[in-house]
């Protein structure tokens, strides 16, 4: 069964969003739900981080090289993004609320969702603040663009998500080793 996945690129509020269909992860979906929510999240991550190597990589390569430090600072993070908080600031703000008001009520929204509607995302592109890095992708009045995100993207995506389903399916392996292992110890323990 094919499942849709928007995957990002841009640098600052310019933002460019591709759709993949991806096929094969029926099984390793239904594995991540066998583990605990906080160990399913930390196997997606570890697995995107990893699977977003080639376009970091190509990233890297195809940066303008004028001062050095941008493609030095291309880099990978992954954090987990709950939907709640931005939920509850938009109907706060609709609702005439306060920007202060809406921004308590996504502070609580996200708080009691624990970890419900959570999902994984990964960013590459500079960091350290160079932010310069947008100058040179989309250029300015007084400077042609040199786009290196968006062909890193095109060059890196398919290596990228080709090697997702390994990278997913190794991780979720690695975690049920040492959810078997942990429990073995206990087991031991107790006896």
């Amino acid at each position: 069964m094919a499942k849709r996945s928007r995957a990002g690129v841009g640098i600052g509020r310019q933002r460019t969003t591709a759709t993949f269909e991806i096929e094969g992860l029926k099984e390793l979906d239904a594995a991540l739900g066998e583990l605990g929510k906080a160990t399913a999240r930390n196997v997606m991550m570890r697995a995107l981080t990893k699977s977003a190597e080639p376009i970091r990589d190509a990233a890297k390569a195809m940066a303008p090289r004028d001062k050095g430090t941008l493609a030095q600072s291309i880099t990978i993070s992954a954090k987990s993004v709950s939907r709640a908080g931005k939920k509850a600031f938009a109907e706060a703000m609709k609702s005439g609320s306060s920007k202060g008001d809406a921004q308590a009520a996504a502070k609580a929204a996200n708080k009691g969702a624990k970890g419900k509607d959570t999902f994984s995302q990964v960013f590459v592109g500079p960091s350290g603040g160079v932010r310069h890095g947008y100058f040179n992708e989309f250029g300015t009045e007084n400077m042609a663009a040199q786009p290196f995100m968006r062909p890193a993207f095109d060059v890196g995506a398919p290596q990228s998500l080709a090697s997702l389903k390994t990278d997913l399916a190794a991780e979720i392996e690695k975690a049920r080793a040492r959810a078997a292992k942990k429990a073995l110890k206990r087991a031991s323990q107790g006896a």
